[in-house]
């Protein structure tokens, strides 16, 4: 497989649709939308603006996934917001059915605490093991697969810890979770945040990529190719991804302003591959 013929998606929320879908033209090894859930689930004007965005991307023939939420929280362990955090984690797997999405990302989320960092991951990896228990159950009934984002870590000496941020995140929450629906997405430049050399799951193990840069210390978004001290070689990573008959969606993960200047990226190095 070529770098090209992987299939290039690019990210967008409901508002700047119409934007995305103009730069994204310019460039046809584009072929996946990915739509991030706008607000709260079941406010009506919200739920008709995803509606419309999502038939605008497939009218130009993109396939279309959902980002959920982003203040889901998979690792709460109180039953009250455990439920909560379910209910939100269940409408964004209608919304994407609804709208024919091929799968929903979410990400793990956040444990708070003082005392032992290595028990308080623990506690909140046990608790992301069975909230994914439940939507992977809700999500058989849907036959949709769900994508679970790694996230950056916390800042040293913080009482928070963030799930999962480490590649041994991704073993345990293989060994605990048990279904062909799970996969996950691995987010280059939440990876590269206070470990330069990554941490990446298997690439079995993966279902989607999103791709930016940063300054390995701040959640920048930048283009690939834009921070200009990033520690990666893009032309060579995305062909070992090629190479290895990488199936799933390679995402660019930018805002609208600076994703043309992505775009431009990714094709200069389809064009010198």
């Amino acid at each position: 497989m070529y770098i090209s013929e992987l299939t290039w998606g690019v990210s967008v929320d409901t508002e700047s649709m119409g934007i995305v879908l103009n730069i994204a033209e310019k460039f046809p090894f584009v072929k996946h939308v990915q739509i991030k859930l706008p607000g709260e689930p079941g406010e009506e004007k919200r739920a008709s603006r995803l509606k419309r965005a999502a038939e605008s991307a497939a009218l130009k023939g993109y396939s279309i996934s959902v980002h959920a939420f982003p203040h889901i929280n998979l690792c709460e362990s109180v039953p009250t917001l455990v439920k909560a955090n379910l209910i939100l984690a269940e409408a964004a797997l209608r919304a994407c059915y609804d709208i024919n999405g091929t799968f929903a990302l979410f990400h793990g989320g956040s444990v708070q605490g003082r005392g032992n960092p290595n028990l308080l991951r623990r506690k909140g990896m046990a608790a992301l093991a069975q909230s994914l228990d439940s939507l992977l159950e809700y999500a058989d009934s849907y036959n949709l697969p769900v994508h679970l984002e790694n996230i950056y870590p916390a800042p040293f000496r913080s009482e928070l810890v963030r799930l999962p941020s480490r590649k041994e995140d991704f073993n345990s929450i293989i060994d605990m979770a048990d279904s062909p629906l799970l996969k996950f997405c691995y987010d280059y430049g939440h990876g590269m945040i206070d470990s330069p050399s990554g941490e990446a799951p298997p690439l079995e193990n993966i279902g989607s990529f999103h791709l930016h840069e940063n300054d390995c210390l701040n959640d920048l978004h930048l283009p690939i190719g834009g921070s200009g001290d990033f520690p990666l070689d893009w032309s060579t990573e995305l062909k070992k991804i090629a190479e290895a008959e990488f199936p799933g969606e390679v995402i660019l993960e930018n805002p609208p302003e600076r994703l043309e200047e992505a775009l431009k990226n990714v094709q200069f190095i389809i064009d010198n591959e």
